[in-house]
């Protein structure tokens, strides 16, 4: 399990990658948890809205791997 805050401009975004059969494999956890800060990476995900706001001054977003998705929303559009 490899846990991830992920940054655009001032918006960032706290990500749990694990491995799941079919979907990530643990070399892609591995080189996950290899990364320095500041590194670039071009990441595929389907936003959600959370049930439940853990700090409700915050916005939460739940995000699940959508490798078949064509629209990539900027962290900016939420």
């Amino acid at each position: 399990m490899a846990f991830l805050v992920v940054r655009q401009l001032t918006a960032t975004v706290q990500c749990v990658l694990m491995m799941t059969e079919g979907l990530v494999r643990m070399q892609m956890v591995k080189y996950a948890t290899s990364l320095s800060r500041e590194s670039i990476a071009d990441i595929e995900c389907k936003a959600t809205k959370r049930l439940e706001a853990l700090y409700p001054t915050q916005k939460e977003l739940a995000l699940a791997g959508s490798p078949s998705s064509h629209h990539r929303p900027s962290l900016s559009e939420f």
